[in-house]
């Protein structure tokens, strides 16, 4: 049998290069494999029941100092620990749905491609379809970036209500511009057409003006009908200053 050649210097430098990039993503792999069973994710107790010596373990213990005697328990304590409760952001079972739907997308996509030369691809099985599965690693991986993603946008829809003086607290609309915004700083240079964000000047609270006759309305009302009378007036104060200040395009 012949010997195998020898790959020349270019082919085995890509040759290293490819197994450099495996064995990175080996390590890759492990190190969120485990971070799921990180304690900073779980939450353990003591089993219920009482941790004892029993007659077996007095007959390990005979002799033994009272320092050992305490390691002995408290690692018979340790061995008793168990994971009641793990802290998850989003399911692991949501994540599987979502990669069966992308599977039978990319089969849906590819069934109208096929059509398009009058080709046929090959059937799937009712029975048994391609069900992707989500490794603990990228399910933790992708937990970490929704939950920045979401703390991005909410610090994003902070800024901008303090910016605008639009209430106490966030809302819809607020977290709208500050996903918008967090989406633009994230995957800008990714997307063919970048959103953009008009930053307005703080709005002042219109003035309002009441004639004479609505002043003695507002006189003989009662608490809740003037309170409902001045948002109405303050609305169409609003609203005129906005009609105002429109600047149509050229």
């Amino acid at each position: 049998m012949a010997a195998k050649k020898k790959p020349g210097v270019s082919k085995q430098a890509c040759i290293n290069a490819s197994l450099g990039a495996r064995d990175v993503r080996n390590k890759v792999n492990g190190t969120w494999t485990l971070a799921r069973k990180a304690p900073m994710f779980t939450r353990k107790k003591v089993s219920v029941n009482e941790i004892k010596i029993t007659k077996a373990d007095e007959k390990k213990l005979e002799g033994k100092s009272q320092k050992e005697r305490d390691d002995f328990l408290a690692k018979k304590k340790e061995r008793h620990l168990k994971i009641t409760r793990t802290n998850r952001l989003v399911g692991k079972h949501a994540y599987n749905v979502a990669a069966a739907g992308a599977a039978a997308y990319v089969r849906e996509v590819m069934k109208q491609e096929a059509s398009v030369y009058r080709i046929g691809v090959r059937k799937e099985s009712h029975i048994g379809p391609w069900y992707p599965q989500v490794s603990d690693g990228a399910a933790a991986m992708l937990e970490q970036f929704l939950s920045a993603y979401a703390q991005e946008a909410t610090r994003n829809a902070a800024i901008i209500r303090k910016v605008t003086s639009t209430g106490k607290r966030l809302n819809g609309k607020l977290m709208k511009l500050g996903y918008e915004a967090a989406d633009d700083s994230i995957f800008a240079s990714t997307t063919a057409v970048p959103q953009k964000i008009l930053w307005l000047a703080p709005r002042k609270p219109p003035e309002i003006k009441l004639t004479e006759e609505e002043k003695a309305e507002v006189k003989g009302m009662s608490s809740k009908e003037k309170a409902k009378f001045l948002k109405k007036k303050r609305a169409e104060a609003r609203a005129k200053a906005d009609e105002e200040a429109y600047v149509p395009p050229e």
